[in-house]
């Protein structure tokens, strides 16, 4: 409880902004006691090797589930 009053907690009246990657998304969020800008994500994010895009995990779950369940292309 100290820890966190000491650092302070970030807040959603401080989302100023939802920037939106599928089913997942990124919320940028200024402290409240320091200015600083950070990014807060609903999903992790990974890539596949060493290079190629990187994707959000709830993206592709859910295309996966949608395979799996017979709906689009196999």
């Amino acid at each position: 409880m100290f820890f966190e009053i000491l650092l302070g907690l970030l807040q959603f009246t401080d989302i100023y902004n939802e920037n939106m990657h599928g089913l997942a998304s990124t919320f940028p969020v200024d402290c409240p006691f320091c200015g600083h800008k950070n990014n807060v994500s609903t999903s992790i994010k990974y890539r596949h090797g060493s290079s190629g895009p990187s994707a959000f995990d709830v993206n592709n779950r859910a295309a996966l589930g949608a395979l799996n369940a017979g709906i689009g292309h196999a």
